[in-house]
């Protein structure tokens, strides 16, 4: 007697078969991103956890998928479909800037995967719709708010595309640097005229196109100006992270390019960071005296300790988000954020260092706490400006608050 096949047993099994094609597909994303066609100058050996640790959850999840129940098979579908269309979000955004070339291709084919995954996951909820309740429902918003958001911030802070470099007015030389770690970074230098020399750091997620108005500025008062594009960004090479966290071997290959030069004196550089550039001299100067001033201008939070003070009593909602943040942006980048940046700021060094805090209320509050403990004489000055825009925004007291500070710790 022949039995007509299952139907019910048949869909399980090709629910099964479609997520574990989508998590090959995302696998197979990673093999090539980190081991097969890795960031120019870098090699799996700088941060393995990036390539093991995205494998080792995807191959995870497609054991234990079959023997999870349909609530749970749909959010774990959902939350794969989340990332995987953000992830091709990217390469398709890096495709319009820079081309199809690298990487990007398996980039692209995220996005036909994270659409069968949504797909499933749609249907695999519906199928179940009469087993929800409320603990289900709640689920998915905090899982997208807690899981999908920040993972997808780190995934955007360390893949994102690199614009083209452009031209600068001020006339200057191509200069490269050399890393302790092998890396050759891209970048100008305007000759000094006073003796004494500014390295600049721009921000997160940009290049050095973002500093330019500052490099104007100072070039025009005499000092001799480098800037440069971080690791991973404009045309340096590296893979890129947006909190600075692998930014510290840049600033000394920048500060040894000054102490080299023969229109520099080697004890009159100093620095202006922008942003994740303000947050990485803070930390550069609590371990090295070669600066001899810093100007920090919009230091926020790189670590679970620096965003404490921002969150204002609202921990339980919020601390989860930053900390699935920082840890998927340690796993992704290799790197790690650090002593909280008051401490360092407390660090005894001979650095004088004015803060500039913008009206963005994060800036506003983290950077006091970073001017009173610094222990050398040190300036704190709140501009009426968005993020770093206070140049922009008051160019004539922007220029001469600053000019004034290199002018009375780098030239007398």
């Amino acid at each position: 007697m022949t039995h007509a096949p299952n139907r019910s047993a048949r869909r399980p099994r090709r629910a099964e078969q479609i997520f574990a094609l989508a998590s090959a597909v995302i696998a197979l994303r990673v093999v090539d991103d980190e081991l097969l066609q890795p960031a120019a100058g870098t090699s799996i050996a700088d941060h393995p956890a990036a390539l093991l640790v995205p494998l080792a959850l995807a191959g995870l999840a497609v054991v234990f998928f079959p023997r999870l129940r349909a609530g749970a098979q749909s959010l774990s579908a959902l939350v794969f479909a989340a990332l995987a269309l953000v992830g091709g979000g990217i390469a398709f955004a890096t495709l319009r800037v820079e081309g199809l070339h690298g990487s990007v291709w398996s980039g692209l084919v995220l996005l036909p995967a994270g659409v069968a995954l949504l797909v499933l996951s749609i249907v695999i909820l519906w199928r179940a719709r009469r087993r929800r309740h409320l603990l289900g429902i709640l689920l998915v918003p905090l899982t997208l708010f807690f899981v999908v958001m920040p993972v997808g911030v780190s995934l955007w802070t360390t893949h994102k595309y690199r614009d083209a470099i452009g031209t600068f007015a001020v006339a200057h030389q191509n200069v490269t640097l050399r890393t302790s770690d092998g890396l050759r970074l891209s970048g100008w230098y305007v000759p000094s005229r006073n003796r004494a020399a500014i390295v600049i750091v721009h921000g997160g997620g940009g290049d050095r196109m973002g500093a330019l108005r500052h490099a104007s500025m100072l070039a025009a008062a005499g000092f001799g100006v480098l800037v440069y594009d971080a690791r991973g960004r404009g045309e340096s090479q590296g893979a890129p992270e947006a909190y600075g966290w692998t930014w510290r071997r840049d600033i000394d290959a920048a500060v040894q390019f000054l102490q080299h030069r023969r229109d520099v004196d080697r004890t009159r550089i100093g620095a202006l960071g922008l942003s994740t550039g303000a947050d990485v001299l803070v930390e550069y100067a609590a371990h090295h005296h070669e600066l001899r001033a810093v100007v920090a201008d919009g230091s926020t939070v790189r670590s679970m300790a620096d965003a404490r003070p921002v969150l204002h009593g609202g921990d339980l909602l919020t601390l989860p988000y930053w900390w699935v943040q920082f840890a998927a942006e340690r796993v992704l980048s290799g790197g790690s954020a650090g002593p909280p940046l008051a401490r360092l700021a407390a660090q005894d060094t001979p650095t004088r260092m004015l803060f500039i805090a913008s009206s963005w209320s994060v800036e506003r509050t983290v950077a006091p706490l970073y001017a009173r403990a610094a222990h050398q004489p040190n300036d704190l000055w709140r501009v009426d400006a968005d993020h770093t825009k206070g140049l922009a925004r008051h160019p004539v007291a922007y220029t001469a608050r600053v000019t004034r500070f290199f002018g009375r710790t780098l030239l007398r």
